[in-house]
């Protein structure tokens, strides 16, 4: 047996510490280091991983279309955890979470929005798949790449049936596609822009989506507005107007980082050039400056939605945000050298606040306000020198006013609004109802639209005005939902037209289908919007699907005049 300093050092040979003490005689330092309490590492179960059953794994997988439907297996009692980055396993992390939620089934199925890095055609979007079943039972991760190559919808396939009613969304994804706004301009350009998905669909977050159509050709691929690659979160109520070069203004409200405020939400406003989405043009905030700035040190106003117009290629936004004295008020806010700066529109008067902003904007520039406030219709005028608020004269005085609407031709302002028959009686139920402004002059009395068989006393919803220049006066269309049975379209809300030349109204047509109340609902057709092309009407609305699991679709018709 070894004795003395040679056991020594052969002991702590053993315990790997030779070189980290010194032993021996004549004043070295003999004394053992601290090593404090032993490190003991929890152990780990073993959590089998995922497999993934579809899409075929076995080569590579390509994808045009921005979503992906993912299934396989799993361990029971755990669920799927994704981490999702654009461009490969170091690329940007476009989400990482618990998508699919633990539970004691053996199968699992997922939907997955791809993604589109700004200025590219093409992106490979990395995701890993883990079985998750708790902070220290994850398994290993089962990587896939996802290359995601919109396609350019420059040339879209001819419509052959231009009069039919076409579908603008996938009736097979059972996402809700919501509140569509469509608008035309130069080049004979006309662009939809809809909501996708609600608090209710199993998606990642709701979405702007926008899609062009050609003269005498189809709708195109729709694309993403709002993407999550773009700081977007919860993008909502989206409206669209066009330039006279053809190119799409959109805006639309976001809780995202996006936008200047992070810590609140916008109203943000991007371009896109109708070709994919490399032609999206750069975000910005509307909701800043003049009168919308935020207080130093604290919290800016908070906004809810906004519309636009375009006067040429200049865009001006109407929106609603918290005011100072009241809940709500309206902004007109315009961009100048690429700064966005918002002005008070409303007056501050009433209790209620001021609510549902539209706006038109004429040939030189001048952008025309409407909204309500405690059961009045207000009208304004903006431009070089804003006129002050004025009452649009209603039907009568002290009921129902909601849903305005705003269109400008030749200097002449009409609003449509919906509104109660009979103030002393609200049995009466409510009308949509026109008043016009001329170039010289002032509002005239209020027309009802809905007056007659089988409208009076139906509900009605959502009026959308446009306009056609006339040799007499302007010809106007307005466009709503209504459930009054039209051409046996039954109880269920459906999409109704009425034209007018000068002030004289043709008969009510049915523009949606006629088709029974999905899953016992009233609201197959609803929100409609409308714009003149040419010597025609086209109207998008949102669609109830028939199904068992119904959602709504976005649903366009182009009619004659």
């Amino acid at each position: 047996m070894r004795t003395g300093r040679g056991f020594v050092l052969a002991w702590l040979s053993v315990l790997g510490l030779v070189g980290v003490m010194a032993v021996g005689c004549g004043g070295e330092d003999t004394t053992p280091p601290d090593l404090g309490p032993p490190v003991v590492t929890p152990p780990v179960e073993t959590v089998d991983p995922v497999t993934i059953t579809s899409p075929n794994t076995a080569s590579a997988v390509t994808s045009t279309q921005a979503t992906i439907s993912f299934s396989g297996t799993k361990p029971a009692y755990t669920g799927v955890w994704i981490s999702h980055h654009l461009g490969g396993a170091g690329g940007e992390k476009v989400s990482e979470s618990l998508v699919v939620a633990r539970d004691k089934e053996t199968t699992w199925s997922t939907i997955i929005t791809l993604q589109l890095k700004s200025g590219e055609e093409s992106s490979a979007n990395y995701l890993v798949f883990k079985a998750y079943k708790g902070e220290d039972e994850v398994s290993t991760g089962v990587a896939l790449s996802v290359q995601y190559s919109p396609p350019v919808v420059a040339q879209p396939t001819p419509d052959t049936e231009p009069l039919a009613i076409k579908t603008l969304t996938s009736e097979a994804n059972q996402f809700n596609s919501l509140s569509p706004r469509v608008a035309a301009g130069g080049s004979g350009r006309v662009y939809a822009v809809w909501q996708q998905c609600s608090g209710s669909d199993q998606c990642d977050k709701t979405t702007v989506k926008v899609a062009r159509l050609d003269a005498e050709f189809g709708w195109g691929t729709p694309v993403e507005v709002s993407r999550l690659s773009d700081q977007s979160a919860h993008a909502t109520l989206p409206d669209v107007a066009v330039d006279s070069t053809g190119k799409a203004h959109i805006v639309w409200t976001d809780t995202g980082t996006a936008g200047a405020r992070s810590a609140d939400a916008d109203i943000l406003y991007r371009t896109w050039d109708g070709t994919n989405a490399v032609g999206l043009g750069p975000i910005s905030t509307v909701s800043v400056g003049g009168d919308l700035t935020c207080v130093q040190g604290g919290s800016c106003p908070e906004v809810y939605e906004a519309t636009l117009a375009m006067a040429g290629d200049s865009p001006g936004v109407v929106l609603r945000a918290a005011g100072t004295s009241r809940s709500f008020e309206i902004y007109y806010s315009t961009l100048s050298a690429g700064v966005w700066a918002a002005a008070q529109v409303s007056d501050d008067s009433g209790a209620g606040g001021a609510l549902s902003p539209a706006v038109a904007r004429d040939a030189t520039g001048g952008a025309h306000v409407v909204w309500v406030s405690d059961g009045v219709l207000h009208y304004r005028a903006m431009g070089t020198s804003p006129g002050a608020s004025t009452a649009v004269p209603l039907s009568c005085n002290g009921g129902v006013v909601s849903d305005p609407a705003v269109a400008v031709i030749d200097a002449t302002v009409y609003v449509t609004w919906v509104g109660s028959r009979d103030c002393a009686n609200q049995a009466q139920g409510l009308s949509v109802f026109y008043n016009k402004l001329p170039s010289s002059g002032a509002f005239g009395a209020a027309v009802e639209v809905t007056s007659e068989s089988p409208l009076a006393g139906a509900n009605h919803e959502a009026p959308r005005v446009v306009l056609r220049g006339g040799s007499q006066s302007p010809d106007m269309g307005v466009t709503w939902a209504s459930n009054a049975s039209v051409a046996n379209s039954g109880a269920d809300y459906d999409i109704l037209i009425r034209r007018y030349t000068g002030d004289q109204g043709s008969a009510v047509e049915l523009l949606s289908e006629v088709s029974d109340a999905p899953n016992g609902s009233s609201e197959a057709s609803k929100a409609p919007d409308s714009v003149v092309v040419g010597d025609d009407i086209i109207t998008c609305w949102q669609e109830k699907d028939a199904g068992a699991s119904s959602d709504y679709d976005i649903h366009c018709r182009r009619v004659a005049w």
